[in-house]
């Protein structure tokens, strides 16, 4: 994903196994899917351009988002086209890529704390050389789609809901057309992939300062 994908990044460690999964025993990142932006916020967009003269290429990234009565909407994409570079002793490195992504967000407002958001990106690859792999990306596709609700409350025994859900499809070609290796072996990988994952979880204050967090995951490959 690119950096006009999403707005902020989340870095917690130790993350409770039983909110994020058995995978999270240590430090955990996450970049929150949903869109949040001021009520009333104006519209605005940016775009940002990157040359790069030692791959003959660059990259271009933009971005516009608003909000629209209760939705807050965002349209973001992003692409590069770069070539391959020479190493300092002159050896030509094999490491052209040509990529672009593009993503749709929306969230409503339904009041008091809850939000339902949506986030739709699609990404797609090609000509990705590797020079420190044994194959290369021939074509590579991904759908990613995650969606969700959230409620917040200052009072009550239930303080807090979130509920997520995402798929993901993967459509991906590899092969040793261009490696040294391609002289003992030919080889290819196509693959495809679809995953879905889902997510609830409950937040309690039963007494004082005292939160309870109770919460179920599910995986499906």
């Amino acid at each position: 994903l690119g950096p006009s994908s999403a707005d902020t990044a989340e870095v917690e460690l130790a993350a409770p196994s039983v909110t994020w999964g058995g995978a999270a025993t240590g430090t955990r990142i996450r970049v929150p899917v949903e869109l949040q932006r001021p009520e009333d916020a104006p519209w605005s967009g940016w775009v940002e351009a990157l040359g790069d003269s030692a791959r003959a290429g660059g990259r271009l990234d933009g971005a516009v988002e608003g909000t629209a009565g209760p939705l807050d909407l965002k349209l973001s994409a992003a692409g590069s086209v770069l070539d391959d570079y020479d190493a300092p002793d002159g050896t030509l490195v094999p490491a052209g890529r040509t990529e672009a992504t593009a993503t749709a967000a929306a969230t409503l407002r339904l009041g008091a704390g809850q939000r339902v958001f949506s986030t739709l990106t699609y990404a797609y690859e090609q000509d990705v050389d590797t020079p420190s792999l044994p194959m290369d990306i021939v074509d590579s596709q991904l759908v990613l789609y995650n969606g969700g609700y959230r409620l917040r409350r200052t009072s009550g025994a239930l303080r807090a809901v979130d509920v997520e859900a995402g798929l993901s499809v993967v459509d991906h070609t590899m092969d040793n057309a261009n490696k040294p290796n391609r002289k003992v072996m030919e080889a290819q990988t196509p693959a495809q992939a679809n995953t879905l994952a889902a997510r609830a979880a409950g937040t309690w204050a039963p007494f004082g300062a005292a939160r309870l967090i109770t919460g179920l995951d599910a995986q499906y490959v």
